[in-house]
């Protein structure tokens, strides 16, 4: 009988232990997560901090750009990473120091400056703001051409301070939504079944083909 009650004892001691060392183990893993969370939101608040200043004088870097959307992405994923890159090439756009201003009366008529540079159309002026954006327009499939720029400069051109302010109101994401759907629908028309067509129509058909 004794030794039944140093046996029980024993066992009951070792289970204690197990539990123990598990609940200190999950500790230890808990309080890792935390301050690698702590950690992550301390320094994306930071390079929020540095963006806000990098769009203020009108000096924002592609460099900065990778660094930042990279742990934009990680921390909310792509859609609203989406929004936070039209957001920045907004602000870029309308930046009173160095944004874009046309010397015609309608943006896509050429006379083009940004940031000091002239372009002739509005395909070299989105080149250059993409290549500030390191590649970060291929977040959203539906942002892969120069459609959308066109969009937003017809927009930016009715009031730019307005449309500056647009991008700090909850409305933001769903203009969003609207422009990468509209240059998406414009990117994409749906072609009618060529074999359907009379040959010199489906010729018709695959001639515009190359202008859209």
């Amino acid at each position: 009988m004794l030794n039944n009650d140093v046996q029980v004892s024993a066992a009951r001691q070792a289970i204690d232990e197990y539990e123990a060392t598990q609940a200190a183990i999950a500790k230890q893993k808990s309080d890792r997560d935390r301050k690698e969370r702590e950690s992550k939101a301390a320094v994306l608040a930071f390079l929020t901090k540095v963006r806000d200043y990098q769009l203020l004088v009108g000096n924002i870097t592609p460099q900065f750009i990778n660094t930042y959307l990279t742990r934009y992405n990680a921390a909310y994923g792509d859609d609203a990473t989406t929004v936070e890159y039209l957001r920045i090439v907004v602000l870029m756009l309308t930046n009173k120091f160095n944004g874009v201003e046309c010397s015609t009366y309608r943006m896509g008529n050429g006379g083009l400056i940004f940031k000091g540079i002239n372009y002739i159309s509005t395909s070299d002026l989105y080149n250059a703001i993409i290549q500030i954006m390191n590649g970060w327009d291929l977040i959203n499939p539906k942002l892969e051409n120069s459609i959308w720029l066109n969009i937003l400069l017809a927009d930016i051109g009715n009031d730019i301070d307005t449309f500056a302010a647009e991008t700090a109101l909850p409305r933001f994401p769903q203009y969003v939504k609207k422009l990468a759907d509209l240059s998406n629908q414009i990117a994409n028309i749906p072609l009618p079944d060529l074999g359907s067509l009379t040959a010199s129509d489906a010729m018709v058909i695959s001639n515009m083909i190359g202008v859209l």
